[in-house]
């Protein structure tokens, strides 16, 4: 069969790369028939690392082909990056080609062994999606079954007991360095339970 190219893979977000376990680029080999699409899969592998998931993958993604050649350190390749979303009109910038996910790399644009393929564009990770108490999810989705786990605060006291039935939302964000304890996991919910609004709750504040 055809030979296959290896390719460098990252993905750009919030001025940032990112990299494998060893720091390093992840690898990916691509045919010549191959789409884009073939290294949205590198995004899992780069983003479990960080223990995350990819919330929504958008249809606006781009991946920006750098020439091996250049200088691929971190810092050098966020600044062509940078340097990209500024100067549209700069035709200087001939070793950056940023094409869509159909593109077939290989084929159309003889793309080198060795080139840095950068994804952007509109992909949310679970951690930047804005956490809920478990009283909006329950309010959005009444008839659908819960499992919710609770924690309690002893930080956060309340009529001299620690405060109990804490969403997990809201244990890792309103009693975030609280030292919260298991309650009970998997929690059949009956209601829209969560007693953080008893303390200054501050995903889901009282009106």
């Amino acid at each position: 069969g055809a030979v296959s190219t290896q390719v460098r893979v990252t993905l750009w977000k919030d001025d940032h790369l990112y990299m494998n376990k060893d720091g390093q680029y992840l690898l990916k080999l691509m045919r010549p028939e191959d789409q884009m699409t073939v290294l949205l899969s590198a995004l899992d592998e780069l983003i479990t690392l960080k223990s995350d998931k990819i919330s929504k993958l958008g249809d606006v993604v781009f991946f920006t082909c750098i020439n091996p050649f250049n200088d691929l350190s971190e810092q050098a390749v966020i600044r062509q990056l940078r340097r990209m979303d500024t100067d549209d009109d700069d035709d200087n910038n001939n070793d950056l080609l940023t094409v869509s996910r159909n593109c077939r790399p290989i084929l159309e644009h003889k793309l080198l062994r060795g080139t840095l393929v950068v994804i952007h564009g509109d992909i949310l990770l679970e951690s930047e999606v804005p956490k809920q108490c478990f009283i909006q999810t329950y309010n959005e989705n009444p008839n659908q079954e819960h499992l919710v786990d609770y924690f309690e605060c002893k930080q956060c006291v309340r009529n001299g007991q620690p405060l109990r039935w804490i969403c997990q939302s809201c244990a890792s964000v309103c009693h975030k360095h609280h030292g919260v304890t298991p309650l009970i996991f998997r929690n059949k919910a009956t209601g829209p339970k969560c007693d953080c609004r008893k303390k200054n709750c501050h995903i889901y504040t009282r009106n």
